[in-house]
């Protein structure tokens, strides 16, 4: 067995740290990078293309123009969500809360109403994002549609 398959051996049997959801958010807040946080572990979010950003400038735009009839509020990738029975944290690309938005237990930073949200599709998160991502939104009690875009073609998944 090579050096390298040793290594990667002892990495793969090594325990995995788990983080409280206090802890996570006490190392996000301080954090230069934004990560998310799921089954305990923290994941950090990559940066997208320009085209990426682009996309999800334009649902921001799309949305806010139709909410801007009604009572709603409109939120980048900025803004964490919460959802429901896991406790995970998590930064949707676009996401739209019908009314005033509502946060966890008070706190101005954890969005907890979200009825809307968009993911902007990249090869690198597609598959979670139709999967494990759309699992953890379905925890949350007000998500009612969920946006898929395609950036290699003119496709949306609903």
């Amino acid at each position: 067995m090579s050096m390298l398959a040793d290594t990667e051996l002892d990495m793969a049997t090594q325990p995995v740290t788990r983080l409280t959801e206090e802890e996570y958010l006490r190392l996000e807040r301080v954090a230069d990078h934004k990560s998310e946080f799921v089954d305990g572990e923290i994941f950090p979010i990559a940066g997208g293309t320009l085209r990426h950003a682009a996309v999800a400038s334009t649902w921001t735009g799309i949305l806010l123009s139709e909410i801007a009839r009604g009572s709603g509020y409109v939120f980048s990738s900025d803004a964490r969500i919460r959802t429901g029975s896991s406790g995970s944290y998590v930064y949707p690309n676009v996401s739209v809360t019908i009314g005033p938005p509502k946060t966890h237990e008070g706190i101005d930073d954890v969005l907890i109403n979200p009825t809307a949200i968009v993911e902007v599709l990249s090869p690198s998160t597609a598959d979670y994002d139709h999967g494990k991502r759309f699992h953890l939104y379905r925890e949350i009690p007000t998500f009612a549609d969920y946006l898929l875009v395609h950036t290699d073609t003119a496709f949306v998944e609903h």
